[in-house]
């Protein structure tokens, strides 16, 4: 349902099976599971992470192709992208998590200091043109593809927006389950951050935004079975 107060435009997902059928709140054995230190990384062995997930094999976790696929989309021209900017497929683990929120689509702040330049170094939160080393999308392969999902699922590890600190603590109260143990992810509607913010982009810019992006959403909630 509806999450109120602060993340008011956000919804919980929680994926079949997760825990109990009446209040969700993923089973113990299953949050023991999938407790952060055993959520591997993904793996960026050009020869596996095409393959499709099977399960946990104590290292790694392979990478769908259908999350690199995304990663390595262009962003639709005209619709206010943050330059240098990469999608974000989730925000946290997103093949491990019983439980996602969904929103619109990542802040701008995500990419961009007050200043207006790209996050880099220690401040950086998420993959960019600098960070990749390449200065355009005709540039992404799956090599880059797979650095773009790795820094996605790790973003929680780093400096996280301010915005998912109350709903966190929503999560941890309603559901027991927490971004920053791999028991959560977030996953939006559209995957690219713009700047102007959603609000003020135009009606032409928005629905070319939710044309090119759905697609992948209905896809990854079922492939993960949300």
């Amino acid at each position: 349902g509806s999450i109120p107060g602060a993340a008011s435009k956000s919804i919980v997902l929680v994926k079949e099976g997760a825990g109990c059928s009446r209040c969700k709140r993923p089973s113990s054995v299953a949050h023991k599971r999938l407790r952060r230190a055993q959520v591997p990384r993904y793996s960026h062995h050009a020869e596996i992470i095409c393959e499709p997930l099977g399960e946990m094999d104590g290292e790694r976790t392979l990478c769908p192709h259908y999350l690199l696929e995304r990663a390595g989309w262009p962003p639709p021209a005209d619709c206010g992208v943050v330059h240098g900017s990469t999608p974000v497929v989730s925000f946290g683990h997103p093949l491990s998590a019983p439980v996602a929120t969904l929103g619109i689509n990542p802040s701008s702040g995500e990419f961009l200091g007050v200043d207006g330049s790209l996050l880099s170094g220690p401040d950086r939160r998420l993959a960019t043109f600098d960070s990749l080393g390449v200065v355009s999308y005709a540039q992404m392969d799956d090599r880059f593809a797979s650095l773009i999902v790795d820094d996605c699922a790790s973003y929680f590890e780093r400096r996280p927006y301010r915005w998912f600190t109350p709903l966190d603590r929503i999560l941890r109260d309603a559901l027991g389950v927490s971004f920053f143990e791999s028991t959560a992810c977030h996953l939006d509607l559209v995957q690219w951050a713009t700047d102007p913010l959603w609000g003020k982009l135009s009606d032409v810019a928005r629905a070319r935004l939710l044309a090119d992006d759905r697609p992948f959403l209905v896809q990854q909630l079922r492939s993960e079975h949300y």
